[in-house]
């Protein structure tokens, strides 16, 4: 049998982003407190209520400028957590002998730094951020890299959330993929629309629980 090898997304796929969203607006309330003499509570209250949240801030508190709130929103070290469920699932993929992977999109400093907070930096065979290797997943190359890394002998699973980019080059170099649905509407950052999509870019499979992905993968 194929050594199986499952790549996953990150954002919206290992956590839910939303989760990001709010470390990142915290860690800015407490420099606009700390920095600026402004109310925890009310800096908080004008993001959340605020389409451009960084925009509303410096409106109420023009001395911080934009720049600087995306700088600490960026490089913060995020308080996030990984799902009991993901971590099952990886444990169970483990389990089985797979070899484990990343490919994402995004910043190094702030993808890494997710990385280290969910505790997935030391379990994962391979990487791939898309600024460190200067492609994202409109390419092929994050996911050739992945074949360069494990092998062209392997049975290569990805799962991802958003079709705009998760899954072409995967489905075009014969890979298994699924997207997991978000869990209620709007909760995810980036629509997951099918319809008005290529073939290319459409997932085998639709799961609804990451809980799914073992026993997938397991059947292959």
């Amino acid at each position: 049998m194929k050594k199986r090898v499952v790549l996953f997304d990150l954002d919206d796929t290992l956590y839910p982003e939303i989760q990001y969203v709010a470390s990142g607006q915290r860690a800015v309330a407490r420099v606009a407190e700390e920095r600026f003499g402004a109310n925890y509570e009310d800096v908080l209250g004008v993001m959340l209520a605020a389409d451009n949240a960084f925009d509303a801030l410096h409106g109420m508190l023009p001395q911080m400028g934009v720049q600087e709130m995306l700088q600490v929103y960026r490089n913060h070290m995020p308080d996030i957590c990984l799902s009991e469920s993901s971590l099952g699932v990886l444990k169970e993929l483990r389990a089985y002998g797979c070899g484990l992977g990343i490919i994402t999109d995004g910043r190094s400093i702030g993808q890494r730094n997710k990385l280290k907070a969910l505790g997935l930096d030391d379990m994962m065979d391979y990487v791939s951020v898309s600024e460190e290797v200067k492609a994202d997943k409109l390419s092929s190359y994050p996911f050739q890299r992945a074949i360069d890394y494990f092998g062209d002998d392997c049975n290569y699973v990805y799962i991802g959330d958003n079709p705009a980019k998760d899954f072409m080059h995967p489905n075009a170099m014969g890979w298994h993929t699924m997207m997991l649905k978000e869990s209620s509407p709007g909760m995810n950052v980036h629509p997951q629309g099918l319809t008005d999509i290529g073939h290319l870019c459409r997932p085998d499979i639709v799961i609804t629980d990451i809980c799914e992905v073992a026993d997938i993968v397991r059947r292959l």
